[in-house]
């Protein structure tokens, strides 16, 4: 591959394009900017979509002289969504992925992501593990990283997800550019929010319907959680409305006959998934929550099963949103449980259960 130098002359695109969007965070995003400008692979371009039309910002101003970066200022808020996919349709390279203003890449992301591709003949989609960062420390100093590649059909890429086996975050995968435009890009779950939550979901069930996808089993993102994340912003009512749009969409792809044997463990984790979002929604709102409220929403949730009615499968998906209750029965219980027992008879069955089920062999939402 050719050098940006020699890339310009050659007029050729980048072969990678990162979608980078931002709202009212310039340092972080200057931090996001400099972990790009430090990739051991030069040849991508940066495109950045400022979505807070208060504050105009310039590569001057951010204090990066790089023509590599393009930054696009919109006139008005568009949305988490919609910034993403306006800057996946302005892109130039041949792969794309997303990074958000307050997450950052290792040094060797575009290396390793760049390698996996050429050694499986260009797939249409490479995903990288990633690391959790609380707070916004900054990464640990980068060291030598084993990097161990393999290759998943989408179902077994889908499967391998909801088990924990692999640690990926959806719009942090790297694409085919023409690919990712033919679907659309990420879609909106809840039209009415600025935020797109579960999206990543719809993206990741769209890559499960592709021969070849390429997992690079290191922590290549760091993606840091923080108090202003932004589906911390979001309303009960949109994490209602979204988490019953994506239970209609999974169902809408899981009963496909590729991904139809694994039904039964792919609708679990997703009730799971979306009770775990609401239960602690209505946890930081109020610091409880009642059975009658959960009782509810899992009510919304079975509505949206209709279209399962006279397929063996309906039974299966019932079955798991029952399992679910049970889970969040046995997690109040729990609660309640911790009031009444001292901490340290607490910790010493944690680390017991730590014994028997180490935390690589846990499902991804335990």
């Amino acid at each position: 591959m050719s050098s940006p130098a020699e890339q310009k002359q050659k007029g050729d695109s980048p072969f990678f394009s990162i979608g980078l969007t931002t709202y009212h965070r310039r340092e972080l995003l200057q931090e996001a900017l400099r972990s790009i400008r430090a990739q051991t692979f030069e040849d991508f371009e940066v495109l950045v979509g400022n979505d807070y039309p208060a504050e105009v910002l310039s590569r001057e101003s951010l204090g990066i002289e790089d023509e590599r970066i393009r930054i696009f200022n919109h006139s008005h808020n568009m949305g988490e969504v919609a910034n993403m996919n306006d800057l996946l349709e302005r892109s130039r390279g041949r792969y794309f992925t997303w990074l958000g203003d307050d997450d950052l890449y290792a040094p060797r992301f575009l290396e390793e992501t760049g390698r996996a591709i050429r050694e499986w003949d260009f797939p249409p989609s490479v995903f990288t593990s990633y690391e959790i960062l609380p707070g916004l420390v900054q990464p640990p100093i980068s060291r030598p990283l084993a990097t161990r590649r393999r290759c998943f059909s989408g179902p077994e890429f889908l499967r391998s997800y909801f088990s924990g086996e692999t640690r990926v975050i959806g719009p942090y995968g790297v694409f085919e550019t023409k690919w990712l435009r033919e679907i659309g890009g990420i879609q909106p779950l809840c039209k009415n929010s600025a935020i797109g939550l579960f999206g990543e979901y719809g993206l990741l069930f769209r890559v499960s319907h592709l021969d070849r996808i390429i997992y690079v089993d290191a922590p290549l993102v760091y993606y840091r959680f923080h108090p202003a994340c932004g589906a911390s912003h979001l309303k009960t009512e949109e994490v209602i409305l979204a988490g019953e749009e994506l239970v209609r969409r999974s169902v809408e792809f899981l009963v496909s006959s590729r991904l139809r044997p694994d039904f039964s463990g792919n609708i679990l984790a997703i009730f799971h998934l979306c009770t775990d979002h609401f239960y602690n929604k209505l946890f930081a709102e109020k610091g409880a929550v009642s059975w009658s409220e959960m009782s509810a929403y899992w009510r919304r949730l079975e509505g949206c099963l209709e279209c399962l009615r006279g397929d063996p499968l309906h039974r299966c998906a019932t079955l798991a949103l029952r399992r679910i209750k049970g889970m969040i029965l046995w997690r109040m219980l729990k609660a309640d449980f911790r009031k009444v027992v001292p901490a340290a008879v607490i910790q010493a069955a944690r680390r017991f259960r730590s014994m028997l089920f180490p935390r690589k062999s846990r499902p991804f939402w335990n």
